[in-house]
C-alpha cells in the first residue's frame, strides 16, 4: 500500500502533430472532445507541450494559438 498517485496524461501535442498528421483545427477539436470527457467524470486534465511546440516561431505559430484556446476552454469548463 502507498498514498502515490498517478495521474495519466490526457494527451500529448506530438501524437497529434508527428503521429496522426491533424491539422492543427482538427487537433483542437480533439483536445475539446478529451476536455468535455475528462470534465464528464470529473478527472484531472493533463497535457504535455513540448517547448518548441508553443514558441512563436512561424512553424509552430498555429500550435501555439491551438494550445492558447485549449487554456481559454479549460478556464471556461472548470470555472
Amino acid at each position: 500500500m502507498t498514498s502515490l498517485k498517478i495521474f495519466p496524461v490526457t494527451f500529448i501535442e506530438g501524437s497529434f502533430i508527428d503521429y496522426q498528421a491533424l491539422p492543427p483545427a482538427k487537433a483542437l477539436q480533439e483536445i475539446l472532445a478529451l476536455l468535455s470527457a475528462v470534465k464528464k467524470v470529473n478527472g484531472t486534465f493533463i497535457s504535455l507541450w513540448h517547448n518548441h511546440t508553443v514558441s512563436e516561431t512561424n512553424e509552430f505559430i498555429a500550435w501555439r494559438n491551438v494550445h492558447n484556446e485549449m487554456i481559454k476552454s479549460i478556464a471556461q469548463t472548470f470555472t
